[in-house]
C-alpha cells in the first residue's frame, strides 16, 4: 500500500535548494578535477601551465555564482503560494467554509495566494442569464 505523502512548500524549497547545490558542488568538483589531474597535460595534448591561481580564481566565481543563484531561487520560492489540503466548497453558491464561516471563493483566493481574479460568464451562464442578448451575438 502506497501513502501519497503531500509536499509542503518549506519542503519542495528545501529539496530545490538542495539540488541545486548538489549541482553546483558537482560542477565545481569536476572543474577542480580538471584543473588539478590537468587531463590535456597527462595525455601529453598540452604543456603544463602554472594553474593555482586560476583554480583560485575559478573557486571564487563558482562560490559567488552559487550564493547568487540560491539566494535568488529560494526568494522566487518565497513568492510561490500554494493552496493544500481539502476546501470545504458549498455545492450551490461555492462560499469556502473557513472555520465557521462562509466566505466568497475570490475573497478566499485573494486572501489566500497571489492569484489575480477577473470575471466573466460561461456560454451556459450567458445563455441563461441573458438568453435574447446572448443568441443574438
Amino acid at each position: 500500500m502506497q501513502i501519497d505523502k503531500q509536499i509542503t512548500k518549506r519542503d519542495l524549497t528545501q529539496r530545490i535548494l538542495l539540488y541545486e547545490l548538489i549541482g553546483f558542488l558537482l560542477m565545481t568538483a569536476l572543474i577542480l578535477l580538471d584543473d588539478v589531474i590537468d587531463v590535456p597535460h597527462l595525455l601529453r595534448i598540452l604543456p603544463a601551465p602554472a594553474k593555482w591561481i586560476a583554480i583560485a580564481f575559478q573557486i571564487v566565481v563558482v562560490i559567488a555564482m552559487c550564493s547568487f543563484v540560491l539566494r535568488l531561487t529560494r526568494s522566487l520560492l518565497q513568492r510561490v503560494k500554494f493552496l493544500e489540503g481539502l476546501l470545504p466548497v458549498c455545492s450551490f453558491c461555492k462560499k469556502i467554509r473557513v472555520g465557521d464561516t462562509w466566505r466568497p471563493i475570490e475573497e478566499y483566493l485573494l486572501e489566500n495566494s497571489e492569484a489575480l481574479l477577473s470575471h466573466g460568464f460561461c456560454p451556459e451562464c450567458g445563455q441563461k442569464h441573458y438568453g435574447d442578448f446572448f443568441r443574438k451575438n
